[in-house]
């Protein structure tokens, strides 16, 4: 199966939640957030047919993207209440096929362009997809359908960028797409950590980086189950209560 069971586990947590260590910059104890996933519904024939023509070439690429996005035309991933804007924000989104083109090239020709300097034999335009994103320093994951570096094939691999780099952009987060999704079905917490994924706290008198030590499957603070979190769609989120307490 394409999809690990380590992923799909994630679709059984009503009420997950990131556990963080004391802060001492903030000068606060350990505290335990909600993180909320949310699973988008299928991917249209039209966006799946265009995900064939794109990895035509690569029959395994295809069939491990189009188990995924048949399922959920993506995923929201431990969307935890922001300590800077108060909102629910989500520490990893697996992109709409939709919204593939559109930071693609914002990374490529457009406003984060300059992170690609020096790396324009690697990233040759055409070659791979922005996939997903998180919030901390415009951190992109790209997946590759085609090129080789150095004599490696790059094909199904995923690779990181960022303003704020701590990973190499030229080794990859995962070998292949199904392995980036066991890696976070297996520990989301390591995993946000891994590429430097972190929520904000507040105390003595500013914001602060958090990164969380625990995923927890049930951290026993729920929403209400009529008012899923939804951040994958553009639309305005109506007026009313918030979130999170």
């Amino acid at each position: 199966m394409a999809i690990p069971e380590s992923f799909l586990g994630l679709t059984e947590h009503l009420a997950p939640g990131l556990h963080f260590p004391a802060h001492r910059r903030a000068e606060c104890g350990e505290y335990t957030l909600p993180a909320l996933h949310s699973f988008a519904p299928p991917a249209t024939e039209t966006q799946l047919a265009w995900l064939r023509q794109k990895t035509v070439a690569y029959p395994t690429l295809q069939r491990d993207l189009l188990d995924f996005y048949a399922r959920w035309n993506g995923v929201v991933l431990c969307c935890a209440p922001d300590a800077l804007t108060g909102e629910p924000t989500p520490l990893l989104t697996i992109l709409p096929i939709e919204q593939w083109d559109e930071f693609t090239e914002e990374l490529t020709t457009g406003d984060l362009a300059w992170m690609l300097d020096d790396l324009e034999q690697m990233y040759v335009s055409g070659r791979s997809f922005v996939i997903a994103v998180a919030p901390s320093e415009g951190t992109r994951l790209v997946l590759f359908l085609e090129g080789v570096l150095e004599g490696e094939k790059l094909a199904g691999k995923v690779f990181y960028i960022s303003m704020d780099p701590v990973l190499s952009f030229t080794e990859p987060v995962a070998n292949s797409f199904p392995e980036l999704l066991h890696q976070f079905g297996t520990d989301p917490a390591a995993f946000l950590d891994k590429i430097g994924s972190t929520s904000a706290v507040s105390g003595k008198g500013g914001y602060y980086g958090a990164v969380a030590d625990r995923y927890l499957a049930d951290c026993g603070l729920r929403l209400d189950e009529d008012e899923p979190p939804d951040q994958i769609s553009d639309e305005p989120e109506p007026e009313g209560p918030t979130l999170f307490d």
